[in-house]
């Protein structure tokens, strides 16, 4: 009989243990297809730090082989792009063109038009 266990939890692992007639250590997916198990702690981690939203099922897959620290700095750095892009956007659209606003552009182009001899 198979049993899979996680070693997060001490008790669990140890009556594992002492029921076990052999260990296998499968850690690059070798002789087990390991990755739906390694992709729940993806998805947890990713959670956490929100992240999840970026790394979906199809990705995780399409990136495996890459170390595990490249995968991290990509997403941290896509999340980074992403939030200073909706900064900027944000920045941006929150400039309010009053009437007030417009009349003193007005008058202060048209004073520098008029101060360079163009008017």
């Amino acid at each position: 009989e198979t049993e899979l266990f996680s070693c997060s939890d001490d008790n669990a692992l140890e009556q594992s243990l002492s029921r076990a007639s052999a260990l296998v250590f499968d850690c690059d997916g070798t002789l087990l297809d390991t990755m739906p198990i390694y992709y729940e702690s993806w998805k947890r981690t990713c959670d956490e730090v929100g992240l999840l939203d970026r790394f979906p099922i199809e990705r995780f897959y399409a990136l495996a082989g890459v170390p595990v620290k490249d995968i991290f700095q990509l997403l941290l750095d896509e999340k980074k792009n992403d939030d200073e892009e909706q900064h900027l956007t944000k920045s941006c659209n929150d400039v309010t063109l009053t009437a007030d606003y417009c009349e003193a552009l007005k008058r202060k182009h048209h004073e520098d038009i008029e101060a360079e001899g163009r008017i």
